[in-house]
């Protein structure tokens, strides 16, 4: 073949793969839109859920552009991007993969992940957006779920949370709608809650990063919080000294309280907690490694004051900073 002719077909060739790519992109698109809003007036939300634009690639991604999420008139949050991909939806498995770019509030503000109260702790009224990540893979077949959250937010901090569990039957009943008799118990959603404790932790892992959160707090929290005494040396080294004292008080609180009784190393658990929270150590890091699977109920005694020698030795526990 001369390179005459090379010349217009590889162009040619090029130009059909995009009208084919363009025209499968095209159905794709429709078919994900149309899958979309059935989905949603399934679950009564097809008025809550808004979109100003929608395309699909072939391969199952979805992206939606400038989405709003109204709960009630005074409870909405918007996103630049959703993106859904890794769907799977079927009696034996879920699983999805969602990413949430530029989540903020209508007015473009946004809150702390944590709570908002520490934002404004932390000298800051309006927070840059939050770019969410949420990976879910359930198996219903073989009883087992993994979980894996990440919340990056500048200026404040990052959080990434992974929880891998079994026993995982209730999730499959709510999933379904379908409730024991006794599972509301006369308390609500404490019947939902009760059954959802049933399940049990092979493995998690949380880790805070601070990105500015921590460190403003603690610069504020000592010039306004931490009173000097004219003659008493200079306010930098009262206010030091003060701090000083208060990182000592929060260690003797922390040997008794439950998060660290629970864990393999209170001591060590308690110094990290401390390095984090002033200043030290820019990330803190909980683990549970359990030999065998511990249910949500156990480690929320632990957690709640009621650590069981046995429970402590069965979670595997460690804070780390």
């Amino acid at each position: 073949m001369d390179k005459q002719k090379m010349k217009w077909i590889i162009p040619a060739a090029v130009a059909g793969v995009a009208v084919v790519w363009w025209g499968a992109s095209s159905y794709a698109s429709s078919n994900a839109e149309e899958s979309l809003r059935k989905k949603l007036t399934a679950m009564g939300m097809q008025d809550q859920v808004h979109w100003a634009d929608l395309s699909a690639s072939p391969f199952g991604t979805v992206t939606l552009k400038d989405v709003t999420v109204t709960m009630s008139p005074r409870d909405q949050v918007q996103a630049k991007e959703v993106q859904i991909s890794d769907v799977i939806e079927d009696a034996k498995r879920q699983r999805i993969a969602l990413s949430v770019k530029g989540l903020v509030l209508p007015d473009g503000k946004s809150h702390s992940m944590l709570g908002n109260s520490l934002g404004l702790a932390s000298g800051r009224a309006e927070l840059p957006p939050m770019d969410v990540v949420l990976k879910a893979d359930v198996r219903f077949d073989d009883n087992q779920a993994d979980i894996a959250l990440s919340v990056e937010q500048k200026d404040m901090a990052d959080l990434d949370f992974k929880v891998s569990m079994t026993e995982i039957g209730a999730l499959q009943s709510l999933a379904n709608g379908q409730l024991p008799a006794d599972a509301m118990m006369g308390f609500g959603i404490m019947g939902p809650l009760q059954m959802l404790s049933r399940i049990s932790i092979k493995e998690l892992d949380i880790k805070v990063k601070d990105r500015g959160m921590m460190e403003r707090g603690i610069a504020l929290h000592k010039r306004y919080n931490l009173p000097v005494q004219v003659g008493e040396g200079s306010a930098k080294s009262q206010r030091e000294k003060a701090f000083e004292q208060e990182a000592e008080e929060m260690m003797v609180e922390c040997r008794s309280e439950g998060f660290a009784l629970m864990t393999q190393d209170p001591e060590a658990a308690c110094k990290a907690v401390v390095r984090f929270v002033t200043g030290d150590k820019s990330t803190l890091r909980i683990t549970m490694d359990p030999k065998t699977p511990v249910s949500i109920e156990r480690i929320a005694s632990a957690f709640m004051g009621r650590p069981n020698p046995s429970v402590t030795s069965a979670l595997n526990a460690e804070i780390r900073s």
